[in-house]
């Protein structure tokens, strides 16, 4: 049997199935559901590469992403709400990226408990140079739409990412983030 190329999308005979039952609005917009998991899936598959050359997660890079924007030192506990995970997510982190050197932290003189982070000077530099190359990168990869375009679409996800609390008569189903997840 044969590969799909495209595994985040169903097999074509699925969608001729979706076609037939669903009205063409419905259809379309499952359609679109599946236009747009394939796009995030490519560009995390991007994302990955890009990040390899050094050796970085997406988890990873995230956390020098928020290091380098605080230009400081930012207490260990500050990073767990900011990042949205466990204490124990934010520690394996850090000891991953302070075991590269990217990273380094020290306690607080006052409170012995409390832990503050930093970017070491190669963690600095490894940030600064993601950010500009994959930037670079991402451009060149959405090279063929305008400006006005990009906006367009931006705006067009965003107003997506914001229907929360949205409520079906069908089956009387409340979907989306709720206060608590948002």
């Amino acid at each position: 049997m044969l590969k799909r190329k495209d595994q985040s999308s169903p097999p074509d005979f699925v969608m001729q199935a979706y076609a037939e039952e669903l009205p063409p609005d419905i259809f379309l917009s499952i359609r679109l559901l599946f236009a747009l998991r394939n796009s995030v899936q490519r560009v995390n598959a991007d994302l990955a590469h890009w990040l390899g050359p050094d050796a970085l997660s997406p988890g990873r890079m995230q956390m020098l992403m928020i290091l380098w924007a605080k230009k400081g030192a930012v207490l260990q506990r500050d990073l767990v709400d900011i990042l949205g995970v466990s204490r124990a997510s934010v520690s394996e982190l850090l000891d991953l990226l302070s075991r590269d050197e990217l990273v380094k932290t020290r306690p607080d003189t006052q409170h012995g408990r409390r832990i503050y982070v930093e970017l070491t000077a190669l963690g600095r530099e490894v940030a600064t140079r993601q950010i500009r190359e994959n930037g670079h990168r991402l451009d060149v990869a959405l090279g063929k739409l305008s400006q006005l375009e990009k906006h367009d679409l931006i705006n067009r996800l965003d107003h997506i990412c914001v229907l929360d609390n949205c409520h079906c008569p069908d089956c009387n189903h409340t979907f989306g983030r709720t206060k608590a997840s948002a």
